[in-house]
């Protein structure tokens, strides 16, 4: 009895042996064949070039497979049929699929993603923060100057108040360190049992008396032989007649940096001195002018104070004061009105430098010679105003507000002079001057040319009386075009230096 057949599970079905089926599949067969030929060429050429940095290749489907291919093929096998499946049926040859395969450009779309997906991830932080950001709104030409402006404002006042801060604390440091210290005393050798115990008697002066710096607040006694008496750097606020009763003999008396006020100065204690040369109150707190004052006065200075009025009668006795100096006050023009210098016979200097003048001060001496009004407010001088000043050799008038027409063209040619400033001032021309001035001081105006020849002939440039003396010559900061050096050096051949 024959075995039973076993059951034939999963088997395959048998496949038909026809002579058409097995040609279909030997053609088949083939194709498949040199498909897979091709994609193995493509491939390895591929691999080749990967090894050789070309790359640029992509993977599409091809028939269930993938197939290494460049842009050009994909665009190529899409106007054909598009990508994925290709037709089995294809008519194209295996040299016609080579050239579709064949490499062209070099492709770079996976690193150009790379690139623009790294770019987004710098970018998107920043970008988000921009968004929440609230824009700064934009000024102006206009509002950026005055912002500006206000800004420099506010650094000036904050500097001010630094200052007057800094003033402040450095004044009541001095009023705490003097008042806390009494007047210091001399433990020295002293020569003279008259001397005080806070002042200083040398052996070689034995008519002088020097106190200075002794932190006192009144004036010592003062023995008869005192002939120079030097108090300044002191606290003193008043000067009674008691001390000075004894000092008959006193020439020179120096009162600087005290605190004197002109209600506590007794009225009649600088009368007394017969004697008297040089009193010297510069620094002090006073709003008047101490009179009387001695006739014999030579040297008066008042400077740094505060004084605004001066009394009518307050020079006319003073015929021997030579130098009188009100810089540095609060005079104006009507303390100055009338014959104020009218006794001044002798002066030879006045010097009023930093008041509140606006005019010339009228009638001066006749025998002076300097005259200092630097950082006034004067405008204008009368043409014939230094006519009588027959011995006038010096004039500052820098820091005021002249003009050329509140300047005569002339009123600077004068025989005597030798030195002229007029710098900081509103000038668009340089005034005429005599060949005898050695110091022109022009700075700091509005001055656009200079015609030498109006000073000298160039020509001749060395006349019968002599060259031009000018030495010294300031004419920077002008608005000066065009000026020649070599007129000038030629015109002024004694000339020692020149700014331009």
């Amino acid at each position: 009895m024959a075995p039973p057949p076993l059951p034939m599970r999963d088997a395959a079905p048998i496949p038909s042996f026809s002579p058409l089926g097995l040609g279909e599949r030997r053609e088949s067969g083939g194709r498949d064949r040199r498909e897979r030929v091709e994609r193995e060429r493509a491939e390895r050429e591929g691999r080749e070039r990967r090894e050789r940095g070309e790359g640029g290749f992509c993977f599409c489907c091809c028939r269930d497979s993938f197939v290494p291919l460049r842009v050009s093929q994909r665009l190529r096998l899409a106007e054909e049929g598009g990508l994925g499946t290709l037709a089995p049926n294809s008519s194209s040859s295996s040299r016609d699929r080579r050239a579709t395969m064949n490499p062209g450009h070099h492709h770079r779309t996976p690193r150009l993603l790379l690139l623009l997906l790294l770019l987004l991830v710098v970018l998107l932080p920043s970008l988000l923060c921009g968004a929440q950001r609230t824009p700064r709104p934009r000024t102006g030409p206009a509002k950026k100057a005055q912002q500006q402006q206000q800004k420099q404002q506010q650094q000036k006042q904050q500097q001010e108040k630094q200052q007057k801060q800094q003033k402040q604390q450095q004044q009541a440091e001095e009023e705490e360190e003097d008042l806390g210290a009494g007047p210091l005393l001399y433990f020295g050798p002293q020569f003279y049992s008259d001397c005080p115990r806070e002042c200083f008697c040398s052996p070689d002066f034995s008519t002088a008396l020097n106190c200075e710096s002794r932190r006192l607040s009144a004036v010592p006694s003062l023995p008869n032989r005192t002939q120079h008496l030097y108090l300044q750097h002191n606290r003193i606020s008043a000067i009674p007649l008691e001390p000075f009763q004894n000092a008959s003999e006193l020439r020179w008396l120096n009162l600087n940096r005290n605190k004197i006020a002109s209600n506590k100065v007794a009225k009649n204690v600088f009368s007394k001195m017969k004697h008297l040369l040089h009193l010297y109150m510069e620094h002090n707190d006073l709003k008047e002018l101490p009179f009387p004052l001695p006739s014999s006065l030579q040297q008066l200075k008042l400077a740094h104070n505060r004084i605004a009025r001066l009394p009518s009668a307050a020079f006319n006795k003073l015929t021997n004061l030579l130098l009188l100096d009100l810089s540095s006050n609060q005079i104006e023009d009507g303390a100055l009105s009338g014959e104020i210098f009218h006794g001044l016979k002798g002066l030879i200097q006045l010097n009023l430098y930093k008041n509140k003048i606006t005019k010339m001060p009228p009638q001066l001496p006749r025998g002076l010679y300097q005259l200092f009004l630097e950082r006034n407010s004067i405008a204008e001088i009368p043409e014939s105003y230094f006519d009588k000043l027959d011995h006038i050799f010096s004039i500052r008038l820098t820091f005021n507000k002249l003009t050329d027409s509140g300047l005569p063209r002339s009123i600077f040619n004068i025989s005597t002079l030798l030195e002229l400033s007029l710098g900081h001032n509103g000038l668009t021309r340089v005034p005429l001057f005599t060949p005898r001035l050695e110091h022109l001081h022009l700075d700091h105006n509005h001055i656009k040319a200079w015609n030498v020849s109006e000073v000298c002939d160039l020509r001749n440039p060395v006349p019968a009386a002599g060259p031009a003396r000018l030495r010294y010559l300031r004419l920077d900061d002008n608005e000066l075009r065009a000026l020649s050096t070599t007129e000038i050096i030629i015109c002024f051949p004694l000339l020692h230096a020149f700014m331009i």
